[in-house]
């Protein structure tokens, strides 16, 4: 009894020869698709940001605006949030007056989104004054990094004029 099987006696069904064709056009495929990418990462240098020209203190003050400028924005949008239930409370409260009733409960909710309002608008002016300390103390970093921004679009151009040569 033998083991070993003859080349004549196997047979490769029609589905068999379907896989192998789908198998081997992928493959085929997945070659050409890492082929081009490969050559496509080598044409393009890598990238760096305008910021890494720059030292930490100098990213940390940019930081620090944008973070200002972040707070100030909240700030408005709460602003804008309790001036609106600021208006409801008192159309509510100015509807049960005109009606003839005096509503204490009205009258307390009413109170209450002026005390949020006034909060929120001192908050605003809080906030406004940090982004501007924070924007003043960054106007030297944002020169420095529109400079660099220059100085590399001036070498890029200057790289693609001497490819085109």
């Amino acid at each position: 009894m033998s083991t070993r099987v003859d080349v004549e006696e196997i047979e490769i069904t029609r589905g068999e020869r379907l896989l192998g064709l789908v198998l081997s056009s992928f493959l085929l495929v997945g070659g050409l698709w890492a082929y081009f990418e490969l050559n496509l990462a080598d044409d393009q240098p890598a990238v760096r940001g305008p910021t890494a020209g720059l030292s930490a203190p100098e990213r940390a003050l940019l930081q620090r605006r944008g973070v200002a400028d972040d707070r100030l924005a909240a700030a408005r949008n709460r602003v804008l949030s309790s001036r609106q239930v600021l208006v409801d409370r008192r159309e509510a409260y100015r509807t049960a007056l005109d009606e003839g009733r005096r509503d204490l409960a009205l009258a307390r909710s009413y109170r209450r989104a002026q005390d949020g309002y006034d909060a929120a608008m001192a908050l605003a002016g809080r906030r406004s004054e940090q982004a501007r300390t924070a924007r003043a103390a960054a106007r030297p970093v944002e020169a420095e990094l529109s400079r660099i921004t220059r100085a590399e679009a001036e070498n890029a151009r200057d790289e693609k004029r001497s490819d085109e040569l």
